[in-house]
């Protein structure tokens, strides 16, 4: 019963990101998943104990919410269709933000955030968060659009989807190889 609650809790949200902490919680001592809604308020879920709290109404996000991305230190980068926007947990508005829009994004081993960058110039970029810069690294193969990563092997894969749209192909995998 617990985990259908649970799964109804997290259908009614958009993006999510999991993290778990090192630091020991007061509040949990399990992994914690944390998650944004359509309308962009950010939830805290505790998978151990499924209580879903909402912990930050975020300012200054426009067009459509598309990922986030909880940092090592606890801020929160959220991606939208209006840009990028880094939020520490106490403070709604953004501590940096970008106007250049992202389909997805995940936390590198060292701290860092690839990103899938949209738009005029679609391809990996790279988020620095201790210097709050984004590197454009090189761009996708013509007509795709990539959006979720993940790593297998310390080998960074994304799924792509190519184009133009009606998109012909339902998936494919890039690999970046990581130094």
């Amino acid at each position: 019963m617990k985990y259908a609650i649970l799964m109804y809790a997290i259908s009614g949200l958009l993006a999510a990101a999991y993290y778990s902490s090192t630091i020991s919680n007061k509040a949990s001592n399990g992994p914690i998943l944390y998650a944004i809604s359509s309308s962009g308020v950010i939830y805290k879920i505790d998978v151990t104990t499924c209580e879903v709290c909402p912990i930050l109404t975020p300012q200054g996000i426009s067009g459509g919410i598309n990922d986030l991305v909880v940092l090592p230190d606890g801020n929160i980068l959220v991606q939208a269709n209006g840009g990028s926007r880094l939020y520490e947990l106490a403070n709604n508005n953004p501590i940096w933000s970008n106007n250049i829009a992202y389909s997805g994004s995940i936390l590198a081993p060292d701290g860092s955030v690839y990103l899938s960058e949209l738009g005029n110039n679609p391809g990996l970029s790279i988020f620095d968060p201790d210097s709050n810069t984004v590197n454009f690294i090189g761009p996708w193969p013509p007509n795709f659009v990539v959006s979720e990563f993940f790593y297998e092997s310390g080998i960074l894969y994304a799924i792509a989807a190519e184009g133009p749209p009606p998109f012909t192909t339902s998936g494919a995998s890039i690999e970046w190889r990581m130094n």
